[in-house]
């Protein structure tokens, strides 16, 4: 499972589905921002590897975010 938790401190946590990790993340209106983070480095079986790569690329590339009642979307552009 993917998780991803904004923490009131400027922190976020998460698994990619294979790994936990974490990073830093500043908001301005619509725009996100992570930092540099760290993870676990566990090995998982393919295709979990596949997506758990696709996910930290995808997140590390969001520049935008929306949406309300616990689902968010992050985007790019």
């Amino acid at each position: 499972t993917v998780t991803l938790t904004f923490n009131a401190d400027g922190s976020a946590t998460g698994s990619d589905g294979c790994n936990n990790y974490f990073t830093s993340y500043t908001v301005d209106g619509a725009a996100i921002t992570f930092g540099v983070g760290g993870s676990t480095m566990m090995a998982c079986p393919d295709p979990i590897m596949t997506q758990a790569a696709a996910y930290q690329t995808a997140l590390a590339s969001a520049t935008t975010f929306a949406g309300s009642g616990g689902v968010w979307r992050l985007g790019v552009g």
